[in-house]
């Protein structure tokens, strides 16, 4: 047997010198990745163990026992200041029906009575009776007086003047438009 016979054949693409570069390539990136990877390692392990989140997990940990011990207390005191809160609202939109209906009611003159009331989104709706159309006019003259003094009425539309045989009374129905 020769020892002149080489099984591969001996190109440029795979020669001795190109592979042994090729090697020493190879070792010199494994022992950098050698060096780097645990380095690394290391570095992020430094980072979280100095790093806040752990304390504020101790933190969020505290609360949230302690909000198991209170939960049905501060649950309730939250419960309650949701409702004050929408009652608050609630109150501050509503119209000012009150004070429209006791504006109405005190300019009425002495023989007039009320039949009913409605009160509908933004308006009230007001019966009256008499047994005289003057007193009823007074009372006319004297709503139409309310709107300049305390801009609390905005409209009032005169639905019906009517006579009542049966007892003699005159019935008048109105609405008053409330200004928010």
């Amino acid at each position: 047997m020769s020892n002149d016979i080489n099984l591969f054949q001996h190109t440029s693409a795979n020669s001795p010198q190109k592979l042994t570069k090729e090697i020493r390539w190879i070792r010199l990136v494994s022992l950098l990745l050698l060096f780097i990877v645990p380095t690394g390692a290391v570095i992020i392990f430094l980072f979280i163990f100095f790093s806040p989140q752990t304390a504020l997990q101790q933190q969020e940990n505290m609360l949230l026992t302690k909000a198991n011990t209170l939960g049905k207390r501060v649950s309730a005191i939250s419960f309650i200041n949701d409702r004050t809160t929408l009652s608050e609202q609630f109150i501050s939109q509503r119209s000012i029906y009150g004070k429209a209906l006791r504006e109405m009611v005190l300019q009425l003159p002495t023989d007039v009575l009320i039949n009913s009331v409605s009160i509908q989104k933004e308006a009230v709706i007001l019966s009256v009776t008499s047994t005289s159309l003057t007193s009823l006019q007074t009372y006319q003259a004297n709503l139409l007086a309310v709107p300049k003094s305390t801009q609390l009425l905005q409209k009032i539309a005169f639905q019906a003047i009517q006579l009542a045989p049966e007892d003699n009374n005159y019935q008048m129905t109105l609405q008053a438009s409330i200004h928010e």
